[in-house]
């Protein structure tokens, strides 16, 4: 299983989340874990918990190209290796 934590534009960040949670769920089986605000940057965040085995590119080219999506990690969970 793995994780995704994006940074985005705070303003953006309730349609954001509404906007993912939605298509994961729908498409992909998987969900928001948590979203809020970063304590330095003041940047909205999401992390992601991707419930199938991989991630799949279009998902990420999808993230890469929204210009209100600042950056974004993929990682696998310390729990789940």
């Amino acid at each position: 299983m793995q994780r995704i934590f994006l940074t985005c534009n705070k303003r953006a960040l309730k349609s954001l989340a509404d906007e993912l949670g939605d298509l994961l769920k729908e498409r992909y089986q998987s969900s928001i874990e948590l979203y809020g605000v970063t304590n330095k940057c003041q940047d909205g965040f999401i992390l992601i918990i991707w419930e199938q085995e991989r991630v799949p590119d279009k998902f990420k080219e999808r993230l890469g190209a929204d210009e209100d999506v600042f950056d974004y990690v993929v990682y696998e969970h310390a729990s789940d290796v």
